[in-house]
């Protein structure tokens, strides 16, 4: 152990041929923008974060039960007016009308419009 602490101390300590201890570099009066890689801290922004995947619908869907005063169903559009209220999973959705649009399983809804469930209510 002493001899390789013997070995470093020209690494730790280190000393002119005449015996004299080098001089501290002056410090700069004008720092460069540019510092060395290796004095910088770590760029978060390097970081190698995962990269999100949307996760795919359901194939078999979860079923909504959709009911309103007058509704019509063209293609894959349904739409509702006067009391529509939409019950999906543990949400209930009430407005005074509402579409939804089978082929992007969006929902659109106006007036009036509520939902209740989950953890709070709107």
């Amino acid at each position: 152990m002493m001899i390789a602490l013997l070995a470093l101390l020209p690494a730790l300590f280190p000393v002119h041929l005449d015996g004299q201890t080098p001089p501290a570099p002056a410090p700069s009066s004008n720092p460069s923008p540019q510092a060395a890689p290796e004095q910088l801290p770590d760029e978060p922004s390097l970081e190698l974060m995962p990269i999100a995947q949307p996760e795919p619908a359901p194939q078999t869907g979860v079923p909504a039960l959709l009911a309103a005063g007058t509704q019509t169903d063209k293609g894959n559009l349904w739409t509702g007016t006067g009391g529509v209220v939409i019950h999906y999973r543990d949400y209930i959705l009430s407005a005074d009308k509402a579409i939804y649009d089978r082929s992007t399983t969006e929902l659109e809804a106006e007036g009036h419009v509520q939902v209740a469930g989950g953890l709070r209510m709107w």
